[in-house]
């Protein structure tokens, strides 16, 4: 990652906004301007980008006006997803689990950005597996995320990717197949309504090969319900 990178995105934004608070119209700032900014710094290593992207968001709603769209929370949702290794932190970690589940209610609750989908989804998935540390409570949390996504049919590829990489045994049996007999599962072997509203259905996940990365147990917490509407 070359970190001069976040830099050069934020000069270009003040560039813009400059030129717009100078009288120029053409260069008001606008979702496309906020999304490219944002995926600039949620694919950097900055500990803190999360923090950054909300910053972003909330200046360019209040003094540009610009209201972002799904995209721009799903960066967001990113960004918590591939955040650095959050066991050395506490503190972060929680902040980043609270940004990442808020986000995703917003874009739940908030009917003018069409509801979360597919790569909301995903990100959110990844998240749970990373950030909540108490197994009973992530396997929870990741059932009924699975389940909510299944029920809202945004089941693609790249969500099936992501539960077969969180949730190993688990698996076959959320996506009710049998493991001895199944091999691979497609996205087209699951009931047609889970990925009803996602524009492709060409993913595959063969489970024999699916390793669960080492994780760093803490002391075991009160588990928290968690609602994501």
């Amino acid at each position: 990652h070359d970190p001069n990178k976040i830099k050069r995105a934020l000069k270009l934004f003040e560039t813009i906004a400059g030129r717009f608070k100078s009288g120029d119209e053409n260069f008001r700032p606008s979702e496309r301007v906020l999304g490219s900014v944002l995926d600039v710094v949620a694919k950097s290593n900055e500990a803190h980008k999360v923090s950054m992207c909300l910053g972003l968001i909330d200046r360019i709603k209040k003094e540009y006006g610009v209201t972002p769209n799904r995209v721009a929370y799903n960066i967001v949702l990113s960004a918590c997803a591939h955040h650095i290794d959050p066991s050395e932190n506490e503190q972060l970690r929680r902040e980043v689990l609270k940004t990442a589940v808020s986000t995703f209610q917003l874009l739940s609750k908030d009917g003018s950005l069409g509801g979360p989908d597919s790569t909301s989804y995903r990100s959110l998935l990844l998240v749970v597996d990373r950030f909540i540390i108490d197994e009973g409570e992530r396997m929870a949390s990741m059932e009924d995320l699975w389940n909510k996504c299944c029920k809202d049919g945004q089941v693609n590829q790249w969500v099936l990717q992501a539960l077969f990489k969180v949730s190993g045994p688990h698996f076959w049996r959320l996506v009710d197949k049998d493991r001895r007999s199944a091999g691979i599962v497609k996205v087209q072997d699951l009931p047609p309504e889970w990925s009803r509203n996602t524009g492709t259905n060409d993913g595959s996940m063969m489970g024999s090969h699916h390793r669960r990365q080492k994780r760093r147990r803490g002391a075991p917490r009160q588990r928290e319900q968690r609602n994501w509407r």
